[in-house]
């Protein structure tokens, strides 16, 4: 993987694991120790994604704040902010359990 994600890979992260717990993610990330999720991002027959968690923390602030900020009138464009929003409160929660998370 390079060094950052491509926006359709954090599209599909958010649409793929914004309901998620964070204790469903605690469990996710403990499972595996290459601090990757997989996922699947809800599409029907799709495989299931791998992600760097450390790498979408990293970069969901600022992808969040461009797809608001975009003069895009997309009907489902609130829907995807605050499920950005609730993703990223969720990876917030586990700051104290993932002190990887802590230092993004």
């Amino acid at each position: 993987m390079s060094g950052l994600l491509e926006p359709n890979q954090v599209v599909a992260a958010v649409k793929g694991l914004h309901w998620r717990t964070s204790l469903e993610i605690h469990k996710l990330l403990k499972d595996n120790e290459d601090f990757c999720i997989t996922y699947n991002d809800g599409e029907e027959g799709a495989e299931p994604e791998k992600i760097d968690v450390e790498k979408l923390v990293g970069m969901l602030p600022l992808h969040l704040l461009s797809v608001f900020i975009s003069s895009d009138e997309e009907d489902g464009k609130l829907r995807y902010l605050l499920s950005g929003i609730r993703l990223l409160n969720t990876f917030c929660d586990l700051t104290s359990r993932h002190p990887r998370l802590d230092q993004v």
